[in-house]
């Protein structure tokens, strides 16, 4: 465990500001995949043995997005439990 020292406590509040300024970058990259998820959605065969379930992708890239939103907006961090991905 770290301790913070006195002189730390006063960057606190730009370090979180930091940290969620991240969180929100990766929200929105998360969200700009589809494009990508599109174009290879559309190059897929459909004739493949195995397909790529692309609506589990889906899914699973807006539960982490959600997740993440939830984070940053929550008041307080607290422990919370989620349904498993799709892909496990």
């Amino acid at each position: 465990m770290r301790v913070m020292r006195n002189t730390e406590h006063n960057a606190l509040p730009s370090v979180a500001i930091a940290i969620f300024g991240a969180l929100a970058h990766i929200a929105h990259e998360l969200e700009t995949l589809e494009h990508f998820i599109r174009r290879a959605e559309s190059q897929s065969s459909l004739d493949a043995r195995i397909r790529f379930r692309y609506d589990w992708l889906r899914q699973d890239l807006a539960r982490m997005r959600l997740g993440i939103l939830g984070h940053i907006d929550a008041p307080r961090a607290e422990y919370r439990t989620s349904p498993p991905l799709a892909a496990n």
